[in-house]
Order: C-alpha cells, then structure tokens, then sequence
C-alpha cells in the first residue's frame, strides 16, 4: 500500500523538492500539488490522502488557516508542516492542531525522511491497535477537548 501524499506549496522549486524527496520512499505517492490552501480545501473536500505536506506562509490562505478547516471539519488527513516559520507561536499552534512533524526550510533529505518514518510508524501503530484511520486517530484527544476551567 501507498500512502497518498498531496503538497501544498507556493513556491514551485521546493514543491518540486518535496516531491522528489517523497517519491525516493516507495511507501508514497504524491497525488495532487497544490500552490495554495484553498485550492488543497476544495480538492480534500471531494478526495482523499493520507498526508498532507503543507506550508505555512501562502497567499489567499495559509497553511494555518487550512489546518485549522482541516480540523475542523474532521478532514482525516495527517500534515507534516514544511516552512520557514519558526516563531513559538506558530509552532505552538501547529503543535496544538496535531501536525505529526515539523520540518523548518532549508531541511536535509535525511531530517524530511525521518518525517516521512514518523508519519509511517504511526500508522502502524494505529492499524496494530485496530485503530484504523479516523479525525481522532489524527488530532490527539487532548489536543481537541479543553480542559475543564478552574475551580474557584
């Protein structure tokens, strides 16, 4: 089985640098490339993939934005995050938004497919547990349910 893989990327050489990189691992397929989120909204909306490798920094709509629709509506989709941004905050939400990886640019062949196993071994982890493939099986449980509020 292959694991369908979309990019979402502005920037047209590292699109074709991501997507070189996925191709080397036969456990991937890149399905779909995408220059901005909304576009990659609308495809997921009526297809599927498996991962999701996304940018942050894009016009008409980040990579933040997408994520956040993406959760929101339960699209059941893993993101490995590929970006400039390194800011605490953006990295903070992504994290909180349940990316499974978190690659800053300019990256090593070595440090993308460290990501790529990470999102694999995952999925094996989920499929021993029966746990298949779901919106809860993406975005952990504690990433989506606040805690209670404080007692006074």
């Amino acid at each position: 089985m292959q694991y369908r893989t979309i990019i979402v990327e502005d920037d047209p050489m590292i699109a074709r640098l991501d997507r070189a990189y996925v191709e080397r691992d036969p456990r991937f397929q890149v399905v779909e490339s995408f220059r901005d989120g909304k576009r990659a909204l609308q495809w997921l909306q009526s297809n599927t993939a498996d991962l999701a490798l996304l940018d942050v920094y894009m016009p008409r709509f980040t990579g933040l934005e997408l994520l956040r629709e993406l959760r929101g509506t339960a699209v059941p989709i893993e993101v490995i995050m590929i970006t400039a941004a390194s800011d605490r905050e953006t990295v903070d939400a992504l994290l909180h938004l349940g990316v499974s990886d978190y690659l800053v640019k300019p990256f090593s062949l070595e440090r993308f497919q460290q990501a790529l196993d990470k999102f694999c071994a995952h999925r094996e982890t989920m499929a021993a547990a029966g746990g298949g493939h779901s919106p809860e099986g993406v975005v952990p449980r504690h990433f989506t349910t606040p805690p209670p509020p404080p007692r006074p």
